[in-house]
């Protein structure tokens, strides 16, 4: 990234009117600041989905994007790993953030759209309203939400984009690193798997019925799964890594449901018995 976008972030807090909220002001300051690279200006994807938060913010609070009296007030939610955070939203949406992940958001909304930003993970359940989709931004990517319960992965060190519907509607909006605009429109029961490079992507189906939004803590339905995502969905749940002894057959797949209270030692002896490993916290 070229010095030019570092001087447009550094302007645009300049431009802010001496008569912003200080606190406002000072937010955008710390989270433009936060962004920037320790040294050179080489920046790490997740820096640049700082800077870009802290240019909606700074153009929000300047009136290039929201026009109202009152100061505008962006909140962070952070969850640590491991860890879920729940917050409820002005237009009474919930979200689930899952450990990692970080998630910005108005204290009110105002005009023909309700955007917030996700770096990572989360499960959301959006009250729906025809006049203003609810919209997130996953670093210039987005999810258009029409009143629709989803989970939806979208780490910034992953290539990939993952939404899983279990009721309502949503559109994916792709801008690839080739140029392109991809668009998808989902139905419940959908999930998709998306590069964020490319464009390309996979679909498949699902019973939401079984469906278990990392949000209901140590609940796992497996549903013709392979070995090898079975237990990164357990390293996930735990909130561990599990190091493999020996050379199971990854590929293999499992129909499997444990509705709680289960440990992670009987959940690999009931799937795999053979299976010899070592566990780390993370």
């Amino acid at each position: 990234m070229d010095n030019s976008i570092i001087d447009r972030f550094q302007h645009t807090f300049e431009e802010l009117s001496d008569q912003c909220d200080p606190k406002v002001k000072a937010r955008v300051r710390k989270v433009v600041f936060a962004a920037l690279p320790d040294r050179g200006h080489r920046f790490r994807r997740i820096a640049w989905a700082g800077l870009q938060v802290a240019a909606v913010v700074a153009a929000m609070v300047a009136g290039s994007l929201f026009f109202r009296p009152a100061p505008f007030v962006l909140e962070h939610l952070h969850a640590a790993s491991g860890e879920t955070r729940t917050v409820t939203l002005a237009d009474s949406s919930l979200i689930w953030l899952k450990g990692g992940s970080d998630f910005f958001y108005p204290s009110e909304f105002s005009g023909d759209k309700r955007l917030v930003y996700l770096s990572g993970e989360v499960y959301a359940e959006i009250s729906k309203d025809p006049r203003h989709p609810f919209i997130i931004d996953m670093d210039g990517n987005t999810l258009e939400v029409y009143g629709t319960s989803f989970g939806l992965k979208a780490y910034p060190e992953s290539d990939f984009i993952e939404v899983s519907l279990v009721s309502g509607s949503v559109k994916t909006v792709i801008n690839t690193t080739e140029g392109e605009r991809q668009e998808n429109e989902l139905r419940p029961g959908e999930r998709i798997r998306i590069s964020k490079e490319s464009g390309k992507y996979t679909l498949v189906s699902f019973n939401p019925a079984y469906y278990i939004p990392f949000k209901d803590k140590r609940v796992f339905s497996f549903d013709n799964l392979p070995l090898s995502e079975i237990l990164a969905r357990l390293e996930e749940g735990f909130g561990v890594d599990i190091i493999l002894l020996s050379k199971p057959n990854l590929s293999e797949r499992f129909f499997a449901y444990f509705p709680g209270g289960e440990s992670l030692e009987e959940i690999l002896q009931h799937l795999a018995p053979d299976l010899k490993y070592r566990v780390t916290e993370r």
